[in-house]
């Protein structure tokens, strides 16, 4: 993973079409003395990225690039880096993960694959229109095996030996019905065990225990930070308006770390 300074971050937020590109990078947060706990923390975004591989829309017109940008605005999650930034500085971190790769080509924060007509928001996948009609199996295959997996390995050598992953996101500040939405959400828990008390059959392993769905995060800090926050006159709310994708990271992360957590017990009996 390429670790990057924060001033070598473009300018403006339009997107981007290099021939290659990083997808996760480290961007420093120039502290000169990070804290103890540097490598026991990390901050990430993953839906604020602007780059799209110049491969992935050389079938596309003028036209079709214009109405890109509008998927763009729509699905981008905008200043979510910079939050993550502003946050890992404050707390003397040496540096935040950021994935680069527009969500508008690729949702790393699902599980991979090509989303079908009529899904729910919650329920897509990791490609989505325009791509998921757009591309080319072997394009979509190009896509998951050289970028979603990059990003996959990358991120899973951070948050291996982490004791604390936070990953940061932004919403629109007001509901569909015109209602606002409170400043900070907590999100704990996943979607399908949020509606089924059970983790999706077939998206993970059987042998992984259903009811650790119940500890997606530390429950404690979580609700120490929504005191401390209220506390702060900042209003907060718990898995809402969103509750985790099941593809998400935070959940993928709790399932691999559990059968590598078995694995260590099992090799020391």
């Amino acid at each position: 993973m390429t670790r990057i300074a924060i001033h070598d971050l473009p300018d403006d937020d339009s997107l981007a079409f290099p021939e290659t590109h990083e997808p996760l990078a480290a961007v420093e947060t120039g502290v000169s003395d990070p804290v103890a706990y540097d490598g026991a923390v990390t901050i990430d975004s993953v839906h604020d990225g602007w780059v799209i591989p110049r491969r992935f829309v050389e079938s596309f017109t003028e036209r079709d690039l214009n109405a890109l940008e509008d998927v763009q605005v729509r699905e981008r999650d905008w200043g979510a880096h910079w939050i993550a930034h502003h946050l890992a500085t404050r707390l003397g971190l040496s540096s935040c993960q950021r994935v680069t790769i527009a969500r508008s080509l690729l949702d790393f924060n699902r599980f991979p694959g090509s989303t079908p007509p009529g899904v729910n928001y919650l329920d897509r996948l990791s490609i989505n229109e325009p791509f998921s009609s757009r591309l080319s199996y072997p394009l979509k295959v190009d896509l998951l095996e050289n970028i979603y997996d990059q990003i996959s390995h990358a991120m899973d050598r951070v948050v291996d030996d982490r004791l604390l992953k936070i990953g940061v996101h932004t919403y629109d500040a007001k509901n569909p019905t015109g209602t606002e939405r409170p400043a900070v959400s907590l999100m704990t828990r996943s979607y399908h065990y949020q509606l089924q008390a059970a983790m999706p059959m077939g998206g993970y392993d059987q042998l992984f225990p259903s009811v650790l769905g119940e500890f997606m995060s530390d429950r404690v800090l979580s609700y120490r930070i929504a005191l401390a926050l209220e506390k702060s006159r900042v209003p907060v709310i718990m898995n809402f308006p969103y509750l985790l994708p099941d593809g998400g990271v935070e959940v993928r992360s709790q399932v691999w770390l559990f059968f590598r957590y078995l694995k260590r017990r099992f090799e020391d009996a």
